[in-house]
């Protein structure tokens, strides 16, 4: 099995432990029926992401602090610009594809 499938496994598993740990507190007397709704929440998006093989990863830090040249190290190439300036002060999504290409999508807030 490659370290991919592996690791996968192991997040489910562990998932899973924490859900079990859930239902346990429940039982306790006091504590409320829905204390945990949004930690289960939680936990079962991140077994369907797994299950979809959707792994998203955060990165955050200050500007020019190396996001951009760390996602492109992960990647091994040089998918995101960087340069003098701020260059990615938006959110960017980065899917695998057949060929190298971007599309903007503009969200209107409010």
């Amino acid at each position: 099995m490659d370290n991919y499938n592996l690791l996968k496994n192991e997040i489910l598993k562990i998932n899973q432990d924490i859900m079990s740990v859930f239902s346990d507190v429940k039982t306790i007397p006091g504590i409320s029926e829905n204390s945990f709704d949004d930690w289960e929440k939680t936990c079962k998006s991140i077994n369907r992401q797994m299950v979809e093989d959707i792994i998203r990863v955060g990165i955050v830090g200050t500007i020019k602090s190396g996001k951009s040249t760390f996602v492109n190290s992960i990647f091994k190439g040089d998918y995101l610009r960087r340069g003098a300036g701020v260059v990615t002060s938006i959110v960017t999504k980065v899917h695998s594809g057949r060929q190298l290409k971007a599309k903007l999508f503009f969200q209107i807030v409010g």
